[in-house]
Parts: structure tokens; sequence; C-alpha cells
């Protein structure tokens, strides 16, 4: 803000009143006191010089003069000091002036940064939803990849389960095992006969009917390689190679 700038006007340049009031007092103080000062300088000078015109002697003279020039160099310091004050004032005053051009700077920045990051939130705004989209689209096919991979596996699972029904449809039954026919006798029963309490088998060894071939077999003997076992009614039990034939008995 410069020195001779209204507060009005510092206002509508956005700067602080109070501080140009402040800085304004200050500089006001600081004039006023050094107005006085060369004032008082030359009242004295004045004094001195009418004193020096108007006294007598050359004594008188003399200390005036002393007096004088003591005073002018007083008044040379007074002035030194105030142009050091001037100077450091000058100073303070581009200090200040280019702090404020820093501050500004630094505002300035601030809010192009500020203006560029919005601009580039808009503007990522349609990369993301493309992205999103690309993304929400490639597991959307892989959806459906898998999807007709489960289906043609499941196709596949069925046609192998019908073609496996079909083939148990059309199988023919296979034909249960017969078991092995008993081994036939090498002899015939031709009755049963009681001795003893007993029953035996009346059994003819070969195909005649002679009282030679005729032999009696009790329960417990052999006849042929047949074990009687035993002679339950009309039937007999036989073990012939770890196997039970039953025979009838006429």
């Amino acid at each position: 803000m410069r020195d001779d700038q209204d507060p009005a006007d510092a206002t509508v340049s956005g700067e602080n009143p109070t501080e140009y009031a402040r800085g304004g007092t200050r500089k006001r103080r600081f004039t006023r006191t050094r107005s006085l000062m060369v004032a008082g300088a030359l009242l004295v000078a004045i004094v001195v010089g009418c004193f020096a015109l108007f006294a007598p002697g050359s004594g008188a003279r003399s200390s005036i003069e002393s007096a004088l020039q003591s005073l002018s160099e007083r008044l040379s310091q007074v002035q030194l000091d105030i142009q050091s004050l001037d100077t450091d004032r000058d100073k303070a005053q581009a200090q200040q002036a280019a702090q404020k051009d820093r501050v500004d700077d630094l505002a300035s920045r601030l809010q192009t940064l500020e203006t560029w990051q919005k601009q580039q939130a808009v503007l990522d705004i349609p990369g993301q939803v493309e992205a999103l989209s690309s993304r929400i689209q490639s597991l959307s096919d892989s959806t459906d990849v898998r999807f007709s991979a489960a289906q043609e596996k499941q196709q596949t699972l069925e046609s192998q389960i019908e073609k496996v029904r079909k083939q148990r449809v059309s199988r023919k039954p296979t034909a249960s095992r017969q078991k092995p026919s008993p081994p036939s006798p090498t002899f015939d029963i031709t009755g049963l006969e009681q001795r003893g309490g007993r029953p035996y088998l009346v059994v003819a060894l070969g195909k005649s009917q002679r009282l030679s071939d005729l032999t009696l077999v009790g329960e417990g003997q052999a006849v042929g390689g047949w074990m009687l076992s035993s002679i339950d009614g009309r039937s007999a039990a036989f073990t012939v190679s770890g196997k039970t034939v039953v025979l009838p008995i006429p």
C-alpha cells in the first residue's frame, strides 16, 4: 500500500484499513517530530544569531560563535539522523512491499493450483467412467464365457448319462449260471429193507437184476464212491465229491 493512499482506496484494493491507519499514524508522528526538531534548531540558531549581533564585546561574540558552531554541528547530526531514519523507513517500506508481493504471488499460485485441481478432477471423471465401464464389460464377458463353458459341460454330462441309460436298456440280461448237475450214480436203488431195526438200501450194481448184483447199504457205508449219509422216509442222502445228493427210494 502506498503512503499517500486513502483508507477508502485501501479498502477497495483489498488492503486492511486498520493497518493503513496504524502506518499513517506512525508516519505522522515521525514527520511531526522531525518538523519540531528542525524548527527548534532553526529557532535556536536565530536566537543565537541575534544575540551575537547585539551582544557587546569580543569575548561574548566568540562564545556565541562557539555555541553556534556547536549548534550547527548538532543540527548536522540531527539531519544525518533524519536521513538515516528516512533511509531505514524506505528500506522497511521496500521490505513490506516485497513481502506483500511475495504473499500476493503465493496467493495467486495457490488460487491457480486450486483451479487446476478442480479442472483436473472434472477432466478425470470421463476417464474414470470409461475405465469403470470397461471393467464392467470385461467382467460381463468373462461371466458369459464361464456360463457357456458350464452349459457345454452340463450338456456333455447329460449326453453321457443318456448314452449309459440307453446302453443299460438295450443290454439283454445275461443268462444265469446253471448249477452243475450232480453226478449220476453208478448204481440203482431198488428198495428199502429193515435189518435189526436199522434201514438199509437195496442197491443193484450194474444193469443186471441178478441177486448176486444186489447189495445192502446202511447209513455211513459207501457204494461206488457214494457215501450214504442218511435215510429219511422214501429218500436217501448221499455225499459225493463234497456235495450232498438226494435220491428217491422206489
